[in-house]
C-alpha cells in the first residue's frame, strides 16, 4: 500500500468507518477520500476485516445505545465474559436464551429446559468459564467430578436405575450442549455406561516433586514428618487411620533386611490387620517419623489443603484431594500399580490391602482399552505409570534440592 494512501486512511479512519456503517460502498469511499480502492481493499485486509463485519458492529453499537442501564450491563457482562453467579442471571445470557428458545421450537417442555440450563450452569461454575468457552475437555472433566460427587454421596452408579439418572441429570445436558454449539460429540456423552470416576483421581510423580517443594519452602520445620506421611501413604496405599496406628518391623527373608508396614484399618465389617512390605529405598524417610499424633496428623492436613490448591491443576484429582487430603494417596498407589503391575489384581491386593480382588475392579474399573490392546502386540501409544513415589528426572531434581 502507497504510504499517502495508508496516511489518509489513517487521519480519517473513524469518517471512513461511519460512512461503511451509512451503506457506503468500497468504491465510494475510494473515490471520497482520493485514494486507490486496491489501497483500501488492502488496509481492511491488514485488519483482517471485511466492510460486512464493520457495518454489523456498527449495528450493534447503535442497538446498545438504544438499550435501559439495566440491558447495558448484561451486554457489558457478555462482551467481558463475565460468568454470573446466580442461575436466574445466567439464564439471561444471550447464548443461554438463544439455546432456550431453539429447544422451546422442538418442544421441550420447561422443566426439561430448565434441567439442561442447570447443568450447563454448574459446569460453568466448575470450570469458572463463560458457556462460550466451555471445551469437550471440560465437559468430560465435569461429569468425572459429577461422578465422584454422586458416589460419595452414596449413589451407587452400577446400578441402572442410578445410571439412568445421572444420564438424564448430565449426560444428556451436555450432548445437547455440544450439538448447539457444534462441538464433536465423544462416546462418553452417545451411552450412558459406568465410568470410575475414582481412575482418574491419581498426584502425578511430577506434582509429587512440586508437592514437596512447596511444603519445604513453607513450612521447612514440619517438612520431615509431611513427606513421611505422604510416601507412607503411597507405599502402603493405607487409610488416614493408620497414620496414627502403624508400626514398623524389620526382619530379614532371602538373605536381606525386610521392612513391614504393620496396621489396623477399617475393612467392610470390621478392622482388618494388614502387613505390608515397604520399599527400602523409601523406608528411611518414614523409619522414626510415624505414628503421628492425632494433633500431628490433623496439622498436616491443614499443609496438605494448601500445598494442593497451591500445586495442583483444577481438575477432578484437585477437587477430590483437597476434601480427601489423606485418601487422595490411596487412589493415586492403586492407580499406579494396577498400571505397573499391568493390572495383576492379586499383586495390588495384598500390597495395597484389598481384601477382595473384585472390590478393585467395582472401584477402579477394568483393564484400560489401550493397555489391554498394547499387550495383545498392537502398536498403541501407552506409557503405564511406575509404582515408585518419585523417579527418573524428578527423582533427580529432589535430590539436588535436597528434598530427599
Amino acid at each position: 500500500m502507497k504510504g499517502q494512501a495508508m496516511l489518509t486512511i489513517k487521519q480519517n479512519w473513524r469518517a471512513i468507518i461511519y460512512d461503511i456503517a451509512c451503506g457506503l460502498a468500497a468504491h465510494d469511499v475510494a473515490v471520497k477520500y482520493q485514494i486507490g480502492e486496491r489501497s483500501f481493499w488492502n488496509f481492511l485486509k491488514l485488519l483482517d476485516i471485511s466492510m460486512k463485519d464493520i457495518q454489523e458492529a456498527c449495528k450493534e453499537e447503535e442497538e446498545f445505545k438504544r438499550m435501559t442501564k439495566l440491558e447495558k450491563l448484561q451486554k457489558k457482562q457478555e462482551r467481558l465474559k463475565i460468568l454470573p453467579t446466580s442461575f436466574d442471571d445466567f439464564r439471561q445470557l444471550e447464548v443461554i436464551q438463544e439455546l432456550e428458545r431453539q429447544l422451546r421450537l422442538k418442544g421441550d417442555t420447561d422443566e426439561a429446559i430448565r434441567r439442561n440450563v442447570k447443568a450447563i450452569f454448574e459446569l460453568c461454575l466448575l470450570k469458572s468459564k463463560h458457556p462460550e468457552d466451555i471445551t469437550i475437555d471440560d465437559i468430560l472433566e465435569f461429569l468425572d467430578c459429577k461422578r465422584l460427587e454422586w458416589q460419595e454421596n452414596g449413589k451407587d452408579l452400577r446400578r441402572s436405575e442410578v445410571l439412568s439418572q445421572f444420564s438424564a441429570a448430565y449426560i444428556s445436558p451436555m450432548r445437547t450442549w455440544c450439538k448447539y454449539r457444534g462441538l464433536p460429540i465423544p462416546p462418553a456423552l452417545t451411552t450412558a455406561e459406568y465410568h470410575s470416576p475414582y481412575r482418574k483421581v491419581r498426584i502425578t510423580v511430577e506434582q509429587r516433586y512440586q508437592l514437596l517443594k512447596w511444603v519445604k519452602e513453607n513450612y521447612p520445620k514440619e517438612y520431615d514428618k509431611v513427606r513421611a506421611t505422604l510416601v507412607f501413604l503411597y507405599e502402603t496405599g493405607s487409610r488416614a487411620s493408620a497414620l496414627m496406628k502403624v508400626q514398623f518391623i524389620e526382619t530379614e527373608e532371602f538373605g536381606q533386611k525386610v521392612y513391614y508396614a504393620m496396621s489396623e484399618e477399617k475393612g467392610k465389617r470390621t478392622q482388618i490387620r494388614w502387613e505390608k512390605p515397604m520399599n527400602p529405598k523409601w523406608y528411611p524417610y518414614v523409619k522414626g517419623k510415624l505414628p503421628l499424633t492425632t494433633r500431628e496428623a490433623l496439622r498436616i492436613i491443614e499443609i496438605l489443603k494448601q500445598a494442593y490448591e497451591a500445586v495442583l491443576p483444577e481438575g477432578l484429582t484437585k477437587h477430590y484431594a483437597i476434601k480427601h487430603a489423606y485418601h487422595v494417596w490411596r487412589h493415586t498407589a492403586t492407580n499406579d500399580l494396577l498400571e505397573a503391575s499391568n493390572y495383576n489384581l492379586m499383586l495390588v491386593a495384598q500390597k495395597l490391602g484389598w481384601r477382595n480382588v473384585q472390590m478393585i475392579v467395582n472401584v477402579y474399573g477394568t483393564m484400560d482399552r489401550a493397555m489391554l490392546l498394547k499387550l495383545s502386540g498392537y502398536e498403541v501409544k501407552y506409557e503405564a505409570a511406575k509404582f515408585e513415589f518419585l523417579y527418573n528426572e524428578w527423582e533427580e531434581k529432589a535430590r539436588s534440592e535436597g528434598l530427599i
